[in-house]
Formats: structure tokens, sequence, C-alpha cells
């Protein structure tokens, strides 16, 4: 558990992790669930099957079968990534955005943690794909 210079509030939990060999700073993770509560209260869940954590900086990237769960916002990837230092959130490769409204398939989408704005993208600057149900 830890928090960031925002106040925000980060628990990770793992079934099992190992201190990497490159970098002792970094633990590798298996069946990976984190919780972020955010200051004004808001939660944000994540699950996948593998996670690198940076004890340093709590940065986490998280990959294999990433579900993303904030208000009513899904995102399924193979990569997300939190950068604390940053205050920043980034899903990408094989992706799925769902929420009330919409269902859309593009390359990757980023999340400011403290302004709460998203942006979603290709890289090659094509359409974003709505799924229509």
């Amino acid at each position: 558990e830890s928090f960031d210079s925002n106040g925000n509030n980060y628990i990770i939990n793992s079934d099992s992790g190992t201190f990497s060999d490159n970098n002792k700073e970094e633990i590798l993770m298996t069946n990976v669930t984190a919780l972020i509560i955010l200051k004004n209260g808001n939660k944000i869940t994540l699950k996948s099957k593998n996670a690198n954590y940076n004890t340093q900086n709590s940065n986490t990237r998280f990959f294999y079968d990433v579900e993303l769960d904030y208000l009513n916002h899904r995102i399924n990837s193979d990569n997300i990534d939190i950068f604390f230092t940053e205050s920043k959130l980034e899903a990408y490769n094989n992706l799925v955005y769902r929420n009330s409204d919409i269902n859309l398939i593009a390359d990757k989408v980023q999340l400011d943690l403290l302004t709460k704005n998203t942006k979603i993208f290709m890289f090659d600057n094509s359409k974003v794909k709505i799924i229509k149900d």
C-alpha cells in the first residue's frame, strides 16, 4: 500500500512476487489485483495475470489479460501502465473500451489521474472503431 503526492491511495496484491534480477527496485508479480482510491473517493480496480511493480515510485506495468473498471468505464487490454510520478494511466495493445453508451476498439487510452481527462486514439491517426451491439 502506498500514497502518491496528491493523496491517492494505491493497494496492490498478488499471489506471488519476486525481485527482478536486473532491477532490485522491481517486483515481478503474478495474479495481480490492484485498487486505486482517488482523493475524491472514486475507485479504480485492476486485474492482470502479471505486473512489474517499482518499489521506489509505485509505478506499475500490468500485462497479460488486463481488466480495468472505473466508474462506468471498463477497459480490457494486453497492457496497462500506471505512472504515479506523472499521475497518468495508459492502456494499450488489443484494447477494448466500454462504457454505458459505447464500445470501441482503439490502440491506446490515456487517463490523467488528476484532471480525469481521457484521450482515446489510434497510433496511425486512423479513426477509432466503434462496436455496435
